[in-house]
C-alpha cells in the first residue's frame, strides 16, 4: 500500500513540473494540431465510423510523441557529451 502512496505521489511530482513548463497555449496548440492532422488523415483516407477516426488519431499521438521523444532524446545526448548547453533545442 505504501508503494502506491509513494507511485502517485511520484506522478504528481512529475505532472506538477510539467505543467509548470507548459503555459496553456501549448496544450491549446496541441489539441488543434492533433485535431487537424486527425482530421485531415480520416479525410483523406476515407475514414467514416467514429472507431476508425478513434484509431487515426491514436496514430497521430503515438507519432507526434516518438517525433518529439526522438528530438529530445537527441538534444539530451548532445548535452551529455558536451556538444550543446542545456536547454538549447528550445
Amino acid at each position: 500500500m505504501i508503494a502506491i502512496a509513494y507511485k502517485a505521489q511520484f506522478i504528481l511530482l512529475i505532472f506538477s513540473r510539467i505543467r509548470a513548463l507548459m503555459s496553456p497555449r501549448f496544450y491549446l496548440f496541441t489539441t488543434i494540431l492533433i485535431a487537424v492532422l486527425t482530421l485531415t488523415i480520416s479525410w483523406w483516407k476515407q475514414k467514416q465510423t467514429g472507431r476508425e477516426i478513434f484509431w487515426v488519431m491514436v496514430k497521430v499521438v503515438s507519432a507526434l510523441t516518438i517525433i518529439v521523444g526522438g528530438i529530445v532524446g537527441v538534444a539530451q545526448l548532445l548535452e551529455f557529451f558536451g556538444v550543446a548547453q542545456s536547454g538549447f533545442f528550445l
